[in-house]
């Protein structure tokens, strides 16, 4: 039972040290978590729109980028 119990806080320590790397003191519930989530996609596609890219998801569900229509490169060109 002792190494159980080490596991235990040992994972508790580092939840505790994942959440407060992404500026949570405890875990969130529903809608704090809905809120962090469409903060994290806003910055995203602010950043992506700065460099002139767009994101989007393949067949497999995984995140792309490709140059934007009308990107950055296209308006810097006579």
């Amino acid at each position: 039972m002792r190494g159980r119990d080490s596991t235990y806080f040992r994972d508790a320590a580092d939840d505790a040290r994942m959440l407060r790397a992404h500026g949570l003191d405890a875990w969130p519930d529903a809608e704090e978590l809905a809120r962090y989530v469409f903060d994290l996609e806003d910055g995203m596609e602010a950043l992506a729109q700065e460099l002139g890219v767009e994101m989007a998801k393949d067949v497999r569900g995984r995140w792309q980028t490709c140059q934007a229509k009308g990107g950055r490169d296209d308006r810097a060109r006579p």
